[in-house]
């Protein structure tokens, strides 16, 4: 993310207009206030900004051609806004709220507070948006699986401004990457690494990622089908053969880039891990971390938004298996399978030929189809059960074989708030012995429609709340409504 100084300054030193735009009603004090934290955000963010689809106006200024500044002075800058902005929350007069504007103060009051509890933390990722993150480079979600997906799936080429724009923020990526590198060797030196198994993946994916020739990274073939698209719209004979002469040269450039700046970066993280790994253990709590015990309260805090303690949360963890234990039992002996523990019986049913996709290309082939017809079948019948659908369209993926070992078994990118971009599920087919056609079901209903997709995208599409409300989200309620579409679909 860059430092917000300068945006601070600016958006200190700009008067607020008396009226919102177009002649629109003016605006009171607190929307005013809500609209500064949100250009401030996103300005903070040009990732955010291009995810959420928003314009450089609501952005702050041109984002379109720069990465998040992910360097150790940018992550204090960044903890010391969250520590304002809820000092700032807090000196809000509530006496004068509608009712609309005092839940968007409750909400962003929640959102600060969580933010503010993970500032506290000088090591590992911070994020005013995100919940609490020991380390830095990690098998799930750091700046050389990040990009190469944001640059693929968020960065629009609708012309070559677009197309430039792109090879800016390719030029920023072993930038962002060397960031996070550094950022690890630090908190390594404070005695902060990830255990063992973790620096194994990570250095694997890393290793895998760096092996492929600069013209089969994702970040140039994901180039190359979106100026190929480009060149393909232009009808004139003439014009189509200058832009594909364009094309090749930016092809070019983009293959230079990832050869001489990309790929040395993922080989000098890989080897700052190596090293790391000589101090790690096996140990996988967080309590052996600096204030662990603390980053995990905050944790649970962030996202289950109560103020349960572990192990109220851990009992009830137990109490839930205990209970969904009894109710499997009950659902296997039905079908015959009366012998030996649950977890067993389950395993065995699991394991029956008849539920297993070949894992074969046919047989990844066949699931994503089958997926597809579920999902499809479930928006087709989704308006006799809710009167408000989303508008934007869901697509059905395979995560890219290069992602496929750091990733979950399934997961769902939002859409974006401009439309361009549709809300995606995600299918990892790593190991097709994980998604048999019993799981399939209920994780299609969850991840997709009804679940994630409703909830999300309905929630990005109310335009008539702040734009800042619609960038937020609460694990507890997102996935409580998952369990709640997984539960209606059956």
């Amino acid at each position: 993310m860059k430092p917000v100084l300068a945006a601070l300054l600016a958006f200190g030193l700009t008067a607020l207009s008396a009226c919102g735009p177009r002649g629109e009603p003016p605006i009171n004090a607190f929307d005013g206030r809500v609209e500064d934290w949100t250009r401030e955000l996103l300005a903070d963010s040009p990732e955010l900004a291009t995810q959420a689809g928003v314009s450089a106006e609501q952005a702050g200024g041109p984002f379109a051609d720069r990465l998040d500044d992910r360097s150790a002075a940018a992550m204090e800058t960044r903890r010391g806004a969250a520590l304002r902005r809820l000092s700032e929350i807090r000196g809000v007069d509530t006496s004068r709220l509608d009712t609309e504007d005092q839940l968007t103060y409750d909400i962003l009051r929640a959102q600060f507070e969580s933010a503010a509890e993970a500032a506290a933390f000088d090591y590992g990722n911070f994020s005013p948006f995100g919940g609490v993150q020991p380390y830095v480079l990690n098998q799930l979600d750091s700046a050389f699986l990040t990009l190469s997906e944001f640059l693929d799936r968020r960065h629009a080429i609708a012309n070559f401004a677009d197309a430039d724009a792109y090879l800016s923020r390719l030029r920023g990526v072993a930038a962002a990457i060397d960031q996070e590198t550094a950022r690890a060797r630090a908190d390594d030196a404070a005695g902060i690494r990830p255990p063992s198994f973790i620096i194994d993946s990570t250095v694997a994916m890393l290793d895998q990622i760096a092996s492929r020739p600069a013209l089969q990274q994702s970040y140039v073939t994901n180039f190359h089908t979106k100026l190929a698209a480009l060149v393909a719209a232009e009808t004139d004979t003439a014009a189509r053969a200058r832009l594909e002469a364009r094309a090749l040269g930016l092809e070019a450039q983009a293959e230079i880039i990832v050869r001489d700046q990309i790929i040395p970066a993922h080989q000098r993280a890989a080897a700052a891990l190596r090293a790391i790994r000589v101090r790690a253990t096996d140990d996988a709590g967080i309590w052996r971390l600096p204030n662990g015990a603390e980053m995990y309260r905050a944790a649970l805090r962030v996202d289950t938004t109560t103020d349960l303690t572990p192990d109220q949360i851990h009992q009830i963890g137990l109490d839930r298996v205990a209970a969904l234990n009894n109710e499997l039992d009950i659902a296997l002996r039905r079908v015959g399978l009366t012998e030996g523990p649950v977890g067993a019986r389950l395993s065995a049913m699991t394991a029956d030929p008849r539920y297993i996709y070949p894992d074969t290309d046919e047989g990844r082939a066949q699931l994503i189809a089958d997926v597809r017809g579920r999902v499809n079948r479930a928006l087709e019948r989704a308006p006799q059960w809710f009167g408000h659908l989303p508008r934007a369209p869901l697509e059905v993926r395979a995560v890219p074989a290069y992602q496929e070992a750091g990733q979950p078994g399934a997961f769902y990118s939002p859409p974006s708030l401009d439309g361009r971009v549709p809300g995606i599920y995600y299918i990892n087919l790593r190991n097709l012995s994980e998604m048999t056609r019993i799981d399939l079901p209920t994780q299609d209903y969850h991840e997709a429609a009804p679940g994630h997709h409703f909830q999300v995208a309905l929630a990005q599409e109310q335009t008539q709340i702040p734009l800042l409300r619609r960038l937020i989200a609460f694990d507890a309620y997102g996935e409580g409504w998952g369990l709640y579409a997984e539960q209606l679909a059956d």
